[in-house]
């Protein structure tokens, strides 16, 4: 079967077919290289599989997340009346 008499339902739906799997491969596109999302990635990947780091990583952000709420609670007994 050539181009010439393919069927036009037929040729549509490849058509179709086609450009969902090229919209489908874009969004899957990784990050270029050196970008800022190619760095998180990687800073991620690393992060994630050497367990001394992701400790530290997880007890940093522990700690912010405290003093973040004893901020919080600071400034909310400061400028409540109750307070």
């Amino acid at each position: 079967m050539t181009a010439f008499n393919f069927d036009r339902d037929r040729l549509e739906q490849l058509t179709r077919a086609y450009g969902q799997e090229i919209f489908a491969r874009v969004s899957q596109r990784s990050p270029l290289l050196f970008s800022p999302r190619w760095w998180d990635e990687r800073l991620m990947d690393w992060t994630m599989h050497d367990e001394t780091v992701k400790s530290l990583v997880i007890s940093a952000d522990r700690k912010s997340i405290d003093v973040t709420l004893a901020s919080i609670e600071q400034k909310v007994v400061r400028y409540t009346p109750c307070g």
